[in-house]
This record gives C-alpha cells, sequence and structure tokens, in this order.
C-alpha cells in the first residue's frame, strides 16, 4: 500500500507530463500563428516552462525531506498547480 507522499509524487509526475504535452501543444500553435501572435504563445510557452521546472525542483526535494518541509513543499507545489491551471484556462489550453 502507498503512502501518501508517493501517491502525491505520481500524482504530480503524472501532471508534469500532461503540463509537458500542453506546452508543445502551445509551442506548435505558436508556429502556425500570426506574427502579432507568435509573441503571445511564445511568452505563454516560456511561462508554463518556468512554472513546469519550479514543479520538477519542488518533486526532488519532497523525496528528500522530512515531513515537515514534505508538508511545505506540497503546498507550494499545490498552488503552483493552481496557478499552471488558471494560466492554461486563460490560454485555453484546458
Amino acid at each position: 500500500m502507498m503512502d501518501q507522499r508517493t501517491k502525491y509524487v505520481e500524482k504530480l509526475s503524472t501532471q508534469i507530463i500532461a503540463w509537458d504535452v500542453q506546452i508543445e501543444r502551445l509551442r506548435d500553435t505558436a508556429e502556425n500563428a500570426t506574427d502579432g501572435e507568435k509573441f503571445d504563445y511564445w511568452l505563454s510557452g516560456e511561462i508554463l516552462q518556468h512554472k513546469r521546472s519550479r514543479a520538477v525542483e519542488m518533486l526532488c526535494s519532497m523525496a528528500a525531506t522530512g515531513n515537515t518541509q514534505w508538508e511545505k513543499l506540497k503546498s507550494e507545489t499545490e498552488e503552483i498547480r493552481r496557478d499552471l491551471r488558471s494560466f492554461l484556462r486563460a490560454v485555453a489550453m484546458e
């Protein structure tokens, strides 16, 4: 039986893979966009990539922390997940 931390790490790992797909779709959309839209798509992709990278850093840290630190990282990661969901909705990728 998996503990709560292991389940969360697996859930976050799956989410990161989904973000990778969405970032790639956004970059593909940027390639086919008008010149005026390309920068907006590019910027959106960069923002998503940055947030995704931060989530990966936190995921790696979770494996090496104690319970108190893990709860803090989980809380921060949930904030990143909410930000990413909101951002993806704003750019109509979710």
